[in-house]
């Protein structure tokens, strides 16, 4: 777990290959204390604050039970195991006087959609994995409507 901090402190991300390392000999058990503790050191919400949204830390894990699981439909596939496309993203915002990355989460479609430009002209990232960051979701194509044959 001193690996983990030492990121931490270091105000580094931890990326695939360092979770990889941290996790190669560790039981499931093991793994799931890492990932707690990894949770808890990196989570970037002030807990009071968020807890005084919902009145009550019980009512929060309600409210949050109740939808887990449907807040992003984006299918978080893997097929990039660089994490660098996001650093960019991250590193760009920054540029831009933008520090609190849960305030652009919480942004609008509209803006998020012209934030997404700005950040394709600017960074390495593919225009799925700058959705993934902002939290937008994939855009359904429009079917055309079949013609019904008549016999």
């Amino acid at each position: 777990m001193s690996l983990a901090e030492e990121t931490f402190r270091r105000k580094r991300y931890l990326n695939h290959t360092l979770l990889n390392t941290m996790m190669k000999d560790l039981t499931s058990e093991e793994k799931n204390k890492l990932a707690d503790h990894i949770i808890s050191i990196y989570f970037p919400f002030d807990i009071k604050r968020t807890t005084d949204c919902y009145g009550s830390y019980e009512e929060m894990l309600i409210a949050i039970n109740s939808n887990t699981g449907s807040e992003y439909e984006i299918i978080e596939t893997e097929y990039c195991r660089s994490d660098k496309p996001y650093r960019d993203i991250i590193s760009f915002l920054h540029k831009k006087g933008i520090k609190d990355m849960h305030s652009v989460i919480c942004m609008d479609n509209e803006n998020k959609l012209a934030m997404m430009q700005d950040i394709k002209a600017h960074t390495s990232a593919s225009y799925t994995q700058i959705r993934k960051f902002l939290h937008i979701q994939p855009l359904k194509r429009q079917t055309k409507p079949t013609r019904q044959l008549s016999h």
